[in-house]
């Protein structure tokens, strides 16, 4: 479970990008929306600067160690691990595959 978290947050914090809500108002009957352009939590706070020059280097360093991919094959070979600790089934491979089996079976 450790793994998968450690997996997951990187995954999360330097490649999943958000768009947040920067505000909304009231035009007659509609709600306008204003969303921010979209960032990983890494991106805004490196643009917030709100850190110190050895964390933003640190962070840095982390961000450049990593690739996307083996990433997330790591974090799908972990969760497939550990399904298989969980469930005497026979485990779908891909994480699509997971969500479908587990809407079957419910």
């Amino acid at each position: 479970m450790a793994r998968v978290s450690g997996l997951l947050r990187a995954h999360v914090n330097f490649f999943q990008p958000v768009q947040r809500l920067v505000h909304k108002h009231r035009q007659g009957a509609r709600v306008r929306r204003i969303y921010d352009r979209a960032q990983t939590p890494y991106q805004r706070l490196v643009a917030s600067g709100a850190l110190t020059p050895a964390v933003r280097d640190q962070l840095a360093a982390e961000y450049a160690a990593l690739n996307p991919l083996r990433l997330r094959r790591d974090l799908d070979a972990t969760l497939t691990a550990l399904w298989h600790l969980t469930s005497p089934v026979p485990t779908p491979v891909t994480a699509g595959h997971r969500l479908r089996a587990a809407a079957l079976s419910r």
